[in-house]
């Protein structure tokens, strides 16, 4: 049951972030639907999510089956990955409900908080295997 935690939690992670995107879809004041890259920036940058979304599940494939440290962080970027994919399949573009107006727009969802703090933990992990950080 514990090999499976991160998969369970993977799949919660992506209910949450559906569910709050429909509720948002019912009061739009809060929407943004992102056609764009991440943080609603960039235009027209389908190939590079497409080609990053690849790189994500080759990675984790790569790794993942090698080294069970890697498993926490790919759930996280898996996760954030499926909810905003699931988007721009449905609705031709990510749902965005937050926002920060602070030098640079940026809009963003739980997806995109998921991705990064999936990213961040995988190389904070990958940088503990290759022993430069001690345990």
């Amino acid at each position: 049951m514990k090999k499976y935690l991160p998969f369970i939690v993977g799949v919660l992670l992506v209910a949450i972030d559906q569910i709050v995107k429909w509720w948002v879809e019912k009061n739009p004041s809060f929407l943004y639907l992102n056609r764009n890259f991440i943080f609603g920036m960039g235009e027209n940058w389908d190939l590079f999510f497409w080609i990053a979304m690849i790189l994500i599940l080759v990675l984790a494939f790569i790794t993942f089956f090698d080294k069970k440290t890697f498993y926490w962080p790919f759930c996280l970027m898996l996760a954030g990955a499926v909810s905003n994919l699931l988007d721009r399949l449905t609705k031709g573009g990510v749902i965005d409900y937050f926002k920060i107006n602070f030098h640079l727009n940026l809009n963003f969802n739980i997806a995109d908080i998921l991705l990064i703090f999936g990213l961040i933990f995988y190389f904070l992990e990958a940088y503990k295997e290759n022993g430069k950080i001690s345990r």
